[in-house]
């Protein structure tokens, strides 16, 4: 599956209750506007100032053991540089 926004992934950094609490109640992945997803979670949400803060938090393991997209851009990463990726 491909992600239509970069956003879907930063919505795994998330809790599973905050995402709960904003409403976003079905899988980071299948959500359309997840830019406004965002938003419900970090008020006031813009991509340029605030994507790589929120970059910076994101706990790659538990991401990559939730998004199978996400898994799969690890994986294609790794074998760009010619390693073997570690297991998930």
């Amino acid at each position: 599956m491909s992600v239509r926004e970069y956003e879907a992934w930063l919505l795994w950094s998330f809790s599973e209750r905050d995402r709960f609490n904003a409403r976003i109640l079905r899988c980071p992945e299948t959500i359309r506007d997840a830019k406004g997803a965002i938003s419900r979670l970090f008020h006031g949400y813009l991509p340029a100032v605030h994507q790589l803060q929120l970059t910076r938090k994101i706990d790659v393991g538990q991401v990559r053991k939730d998004s199978d997209s996400f898994d799969k851009l690890v994986r294609g990463v790794a074998q760009l540089c010619g390693v073997v990726p570690p297991a998930r």
